[in-house]
C-alpha cells in the first residue's frame, strides 16, 4: 500500500534541522508532518512533546507512538492539534494515527485533538485523548445528506473531558468527544469516552448536531457523562438525521441517547438500539433525567433487549410541529424485550415507562401523527417512590394502530397505561388500541388503563390482562418462576437473553425457561471436579 515506505522519527532530543532517521530524529510532529508523503510513517519516540504550531497530516502518512501512555503530545492551540484535511469531498486518507497520548496543556483551553476533514478510510485507534475544550476527535464532511465520507473508524481509545457544553444552558450548543458529520459506514467501538468536566460545563460523549450519519456503527464503548441540573442535558450520545441503518449496541452509557429525525431509506432500519446498558447510577431530582429520547419526525426506530435504569423516563418521545407547520409522522416504532428499572425521581413527583408529548404549547401548532406504535413484551418497574403511569399511548394529536401487548407493568401510581392529551387544535386520538396480555400489577386506577376526559379512543380492544403479582424470582431478576402465556406478534424475535422466542411467548422480557449459563470459567471448574450443574 505504501508509496515510498520510509518511516521517519521524532524526538523529544531531536532537531528540525536533523534527517528524521532514527539516528537523526526531527524534534516536532508539526515539522514531520512537512516532510513527509504518502506512504511514509511519522514514529514518535517516548517523551512528552509541546506543539507551537499544528499539524497538517498530508493523506496516505500515519502516526505510529511508541506507547500511548509515554508519547504525550500537549497542546494550546486554538485550532486543531492535528489536521487532516482535504478540499473534496471523501478523499481516500489511507492512513492511521495510533500509540500516542493527546492533551490540552492547561484543561478546556486547547481546542480540539484531532480533525477529520472531508477525508475518508482514517483510522485512529490506541490513543488517549484529554482535555480538551470542543473535540477529542471530529469527523466531518461538510453538512450534507448526500456527500457522506466512508471507511474511518475509530476504536480502543480512552478520551476524557474532551467536549464542552458552550453558551448557557438556554441557548448553549453540546460538544461532542466524537463529533460526526456527514459519515457513511463509520465505525466506533471499543472506546472509554468520560466528561465529567471539573467547570461541569460537560458535553456529550458523542456528538452528531447536523448529522448525517448512513449505516454508522457505535458498539461495545463506554460512554460516561456527569449530568449536571439547570447546566446541560444528560445526553451521552445525540445524533440528528439518521439516514438509515445505524446501530447503538452492547454499550454501556451513564447518561442518554437522542434521536432526532430518523429515515429509513434503502435501509432494513432506520434506527436500531439494541443490547445497551442505558442510565444513571442513582435516580436524580430532574425530569429530564432519561433513557432514549426520540425528537421530530421519524421512521422505523427499533428499541431492543437493553436494560435502562434509574431515569425519570425511560423512553421518552418529544415530537415538533410548531406555529402551523406540520411534520411527516413517527412510524413504525418498536419498543420490545427492554427491561425499565427503577423508573422515578429520588425526590418530587415523575416516573414514566413511556412518556409522549408535544414539546410546544401554541395553540397554532398542528397535532402530530404516529403511526404503528408498538410495546411489547417489557418490563417497567417504577422506583419506591411517588411515580406516574407505565407506557403512554400516543397523545400528542392523532395515532393510529398502537399494540401494547405482553408487558409487565407494576409499582406506577396513576395508571399502567395512560392517554393524556397533548394536543392543540383538537382532542388527542387514536384509531386502532390495542391492550391485551399483559400484567399490570401495584399500578392506580385498580390497575385499568386511564383515558383523559376529552381523548378519543376508536376501534379498542382491552382484555386478558393480569393483575396479579408476576412470579418474580426475585426483586432485582426478572426471569420467571412460573410460565404467564402472552399473544403471539411476530416470528424470528430473541428475548433479553438472547433466547428464541416462542410461539406462543412468555408475559415480560424473559422466556420461561431461559437458562443462565455460567462463563467458561465457571463451566470448566464444575467440569473438571465432577460437580453437578442443576438447571431448574
Amino acid at each position: 500500500m505504501a508509496v515510498s515506505g520510509t518511516v521517519y522519527h521524532i524526538s523529544p532530543s531531536g532537531s528540525n534541522s536533523n534527517s528524521g532517521s532514527v539516528n537523526s530524529p526531527w524534534q516536532t510532529l508539526s515539522y514531520a508532518c512537512t516532510k513527509t508523503i504518502s506512504g511514509d510513517v511519522i514514529h514518535i519516540t517516548q517523551g512528552t512533546y509541546s506543539e507551537a504550531s499544528q499539524s497538517i497530516l498530508p493523506v496516505g502518512v500515519s502516526i505510529e507512538g511508541e506507547n500511548k501512555n509515554t508519547c504525550i503530545i500537549g497542546s494550546s492551540l486554538s485550532s486543531y492539534t492535528i489536521l487532516l484535511q482535504n478540499s473534496s469531498s471523501n478523499t481516500n486518507g489511507n492512513q492511521h494515527i495510533s500509540g500516542i497520548t493527546l492533551k490540552s496543556n492547561t484543561p478546556y483551553t486547547a481546542y480540539a485533538g484531532i480533525g477529520v476533514i472531508n477525508r475518508g478510510n482514517v483510522e485512529i485507534y490506541d490513543c488517549n485523548i484529554a482535555d480538551f475544550n470542543y473535540y477529542a476527535v471530529a469527523f466531518h464532511n461538510g453538512e450534507s445528506s448526500t456527500a457522506l465520507a466512508t471507511g474511518n473508524k475509530i476504536h480502543d481509545c480512552t478520551i476524557t473531558n474532551s467536549s464542552g457544553y458552550i453558551g448557557t444552558y438556554s441557548s448553549g450548543d453540546s460538544k461532542g468527544s466524537i463529533n460526526l458529520l456527514s459519515q457513511d459506514g463509520l465505525q466506533i467501538y471499543n472506546n472509554t469516552i468520560t466528561v465529567n468536566r471539573t467547570d461541569g460545563k460537560n458535553g456529550n460523549c458523542i456528538d452528531a448536531v447536523g448529522g448525517y450519519l448512513k449505516d454508522v456503527k457505535i458498539y461495545n464503548n463506554t460512554l460516561s457523562k456527569t449530568f449536571v441540573s439547570g447546566q446541560t442535558w444528560d445526553f451521552a450520545i445525540e445524533i440528528w438525521n439518521w439516514l438509515g441503518g445505524v446501530e447503538i449496541y452492547g454499550n454501556n452509557i451513564t447518561g442518554s441517547i437522542d434521536v432526532v429525525g430518523v429515515k429509513k431509506g434503502s435501509s432494513a432500519f432506520g434506527a436500531w438500539i439494541h443490547d445497551n446498558n442505558i442510565g444513571q447510577t442513582s435516580l436524580k431530582t430532574s425530569q429530564s433525567v432519561r433513557g432514549i429520547l426520540i425528537e421530530g419526525t421519524n421512521d422505523n426506530i427499533l428499541i431492543e433487549r437493553n436494560y435502562i435504569h434509574h431515569v425519570c423516563s425511560g423512553v421518552y418521545m418529544q415530537t415538533h410541529s410548531w406555529e402551523g407547520v406540520y411534520m411527516l409522522p413517527n412510524s413504525n416504532i418498536i419498543i420490545r424485550y427492554n427491561i425499565f428499572d427503577q423508573i422515578g425521581l429520588a425526590s418530587g413527583t415523575g416516573g414514566w415507562g413511556f412518556l409522549c408529548s408535544q414539546e410546544n404549547t401554541e395553540t397554532s401548532d398542528i397535532d402530530d401523527t404516529v403511526n404503528n406504535f408498538f410495546v411489547y413484551n417489557n418490563v417497567f418497574m417504577a422506583a419506591g417512590n411517588a411515580t406516574n403511569w407505565g407506557v403512554s399511548v400516543p397523545d400528542n394529536g392523532r395515532a393510529t394502530n398502537v399494540i401494547i401487548t405482553n408487558n409487565i407493568i407494576q409499582g406506577f401510581d396513576v395508571a399502567p397505561v395512560r392517554m393524556n392529551n397533548w394536543a392543540r387544535q383538537s382532542a388527542a386520538s387514536v384509531d386502532g388500541l390495542q391492550i391485551f396480555n399483559n400484567i399490570f400489577y401495584a399500578n392506580g386506577n385498580s390497575n385499568n388503563p386511564s383515558f383523559v376526559s376529552g381523548t378519543v379512543v376508536a376501534n379498542y380492544t382491552n382484555g386478558n390482562n393480569l393483575t396479579t403479582a408476576p412470579p418474580f424470582v426475585s426483586s432485582t431478576d426478572y426471569h420467571l418462576t412460573e410460565t404467564r402465556t402472552g399473544k403471539y406478534v411476530s416470528a424470528g424475535l430473541t428475548d433479553k437473553d438472547g433466547k428464541v422466542v416462542a410461539n406462543p411467548p412468555t408475559i415480560g422480557a424473559y422466556e420461561y425457561g431461559t437458562v443462565i449459563v455460567p462463563p467458561h470459567s465457571t463451566l470448566g471448574k464444575l467440569i473438571k471436579s465432577k460437580n453437578k450443574l442443576i438447571i431448574k
